[in-house]
């Protein structure tokens, strides 16, 4: 935890910085332990010290600096500078209609200071809802961020909680972009995810709910670890096989391979699928869909340990144990056929059921790019191009090279592969016919000596 404290600290150490340009910062030192972010609309960020008392107070965005204007909440109890802040946004109209959403987020060194805090703020509201009569809907976020995120909070000047909303929110906005979604309210954004969470689940029976749930995000990772594991390890091998490829590039930027493909790992993980599936109302095509994600799991996992296998072989044949595993090698290579088989079998009982996801998912396991071109996949890099720009340019990376790098074409890249593998196995062959064709002239020659000396 220690480790992204340190990190966070230091983006906020950045943030401020942005944020004296624009005169929304007061602050009285620097002595803290933890660090408390409220978004409303008015979004702030407090350093709390060990006794709880707020020794920082930043206003990150204009609406906060009209909020507040001159006031401070430095030198109160943060459970006291919490309910502040929303008593002051009350009052001035930011929260529309019923809905009163406030979303903070708490980082600490230590869980136990984290909970400290957590709990003090809670208890403060609680108070508060029963003095004003008034129902607040408190979101907490405390997960770790990496540093991915931690640099978009601080170029987009927003804080991770709010951050987070908005990137979820974009997993069914795909047009959103992230100065559209920084300009929303808290309350806006979690009425808008209510409202598309409510709609995936629209129609199913009250004990069907939470399985089909459990299919959706299940059928969620199954396609995106497949594509992203796949691209990434294509990436890895051809690392390993062409450790030259990246060099210039590498030193242009002034990355380590290691980091680069890091970079690379990040930016698959943060796409966002579209989820255009219909409620479904029957019983027998949910758990039929849960049976085959589970099969489906099962044989990718399996795939992959079988592609671990091959990789080891692969290590043992350019260790100079050639021979012996030329073999066990074929059968590996037969059995991973064998269990793609499988795989794909149920994949086609899924895309027979209009499982368009599954589709998908079909095309990147066969190594096909038909996908890159489809609309879908269109509407998905669009995505990309506006929600990721910011990170590539932060590396000192245009999106275009950055993609350029790494985009080829998958079926290309696995035949390359697969006829490495079978030029190194046809040099092996030749390797041993050489030797024994070599022992055979040796031999020859030995024997032919013999008879001539015998002769003599």
């Amino acid at each position: 935890m220690k480790k992204y404290f340190m990190i966070a600290t230091l983006a906020l150490i950045v943030s401020v910085g942005l944020t004296l340009l624009s005169a929304c910062q007061t602050s009285e030192d620097t002595n803290y332990e933890s660090y408390v972010a409220v978004d409303i609309n008015p979004s702030y960020e407090l350093m709390v010290n060990s006794e709880g008392k707020v020794t920082g107070f930043y206003k990150t965005n204009e609406d906060a600096l009209v909020a507040m204007n001159e006031k401070t909440v430095v030198g109160m109890s943060i459970d006291l500078a919490v309910v502040t802040l929303i008593d002051e946004a009350e009052q001035q109209g930011y929260f529309k209609g019923d809905e009163k959403h406030v979303l903070i987020t708490t980082l600490a060194e230590d869980e136990s200071i984290k909970n400290r805090v957590e709990a003090k703020i809670e208890k403060k509201i609680q108070s508060y809802e029963n003095e004003h009569q008034a129902a607040i809907e408190l979101s907490k976020d405390h997960q770790e961020p990496n540093a991915f995120e931690i640099n978009r909070s601080v170029q987009l000047q927003v804080s991770i909680g709010k951050l987070r909303l908005i990137e979820a929110l974009m997993a069914f906005e795909i047009e959103l972009t992230y100065e559209e979604a920084k300009a929303m309210s808290v309350n806006e954004i979690m009425s808008r995810l209510s409202t598309h969470q409510t709609q995936l689940s629209d129609g199913l029976p009250k004990n069907y709910q939470n399985m089909y749930q459990a299919v959706i995000a299940r059928r969620y990772m199954t396609f995106r670890l497949a594509k992203v594991n796949l691209i990434a390890a294509l990436a890895q091998s051809k690392l390993l096989l062409e450790p030259t490829f990246y060099d210039d590039y590498l030193k242009e930027t002034s990355l380590t391979k290691t980091a680069l493909v890091d970079l690379y790992k990040d930016y698959q993980n943060d796409l966002r699928l579209i989820d255009t599936t219909s409620s479904i109302t029957a019983e027998t095509e949910i758990n039929q869909m849960i049976l085959l994600d589970t099969v489906i799991i099962e044989k990718t996992d399996a795939l992959n340990a079988i592609d671990l296998e091959i990789k080891a072989l692969f290590d043992s044949y350019h260790q100079e144990k050639k021979a012996q595993v030329i073999t066990e090698l074929k059968a590996k290579l037969v059995l991973r056929t064998e269990i793609l088989d499988q795989l794909n079998e149920r994949v086609y009982e899924l895309i027979e059921t209009n499982y368009e996801a599954y589709l998908d998912y079909y095309i990147y396991v066969n190594f096909e790019v038909k996908l890159l071109t489809s609309k879908e996949m269109a509407l998905e890099y669009k995505a990309i191009y506006e929600t990721h720009n910011e990170i590539f340019k932060s590396y000192g990376l245009s999106i275009e090279g950055f993609e350029a790098l790494f985009e080829w074409s998958l079926e290309e890249q696995m035949n390359t592969i697969r006829n490495q593998l079978l030029t190194q196995i046809q040099q092996t062959k030749e390797t041993i016919f050489e030797l024994k064709n070599s022992v055979s002239v040796r031999i020859n020659i030995e024997v032919e000596m013999r008879k001539q000396h015998g002769s003599n």
